[in-house]
């Protein structure tokens, strides 16, 4: 990646952080209604990493 495509990425990039901080796109509800699919799928199913073996 060029020094001038890098530069542009992390512009772009504290944009979107900015966006996000902010809430313009819904990214809080987002996550709650994922959340909550999650929950309610796997619901009593033990996904802790400890689990696994």
């Amino acid at each position: 990646m060029s020094e001038k495509s890098a530069t542009a990425f992390f512009d772009t990039w504290q944009t979107y952080l900015k966006v996000v901080a902010a809430n313009y796109m819904y990214h809080l509800e987002i996550k709650a209604d994922f959340e909550r699919l999650l929950r309610t799928r796997y619901a009593g199913i033990s996904l802790a990493p400890r689990d696994a073996v």
